[in-house]
């Protein structure tokens, strides 16, 4: 996106965001973008994981590792950029 003018961005983001038919989309991306969608989503990924034929089948072939690892990074970089929404500490 950064690669277009801003004019061109601006365009694209009021059709993506403010357009009528992205009404059922709002919702869904609100909650996905959460804290505490990455928080639930992290721990439920991380039991699920771990079963033993899972981690076998990702350990015996190097196609469902590397899937296994992108959507790991796909995860975390989503947790990272979930809004905190906690108040500033004061200083002092």
């Amino acid at each position: 996106m950064f690669a277009l003018p801003v004019g061109a961005r601006r365009k694209i983001g009021r059709f993506v965001l403010l357009g009528s038919w992205s009404r059922i989309l709002r919702p869904v991306g609100r909650v996905v973008v959460g804290p505490w969608f990455a928080l639930i989503s992290f721990n439920v990924v991380m039991v699920v994981w771990h079963f033993p034929a899972l981690f076998d089948l990702a350990e015996n072939n190097q196609t469902v590792q590397h899937l296994a690892h992108a959507r790991e990074l796909l995860r975390h970089r989503r947790a990272l950029l979930a809004p905190d929404s906690s108040p500033p500490i004061p200083s002092g």
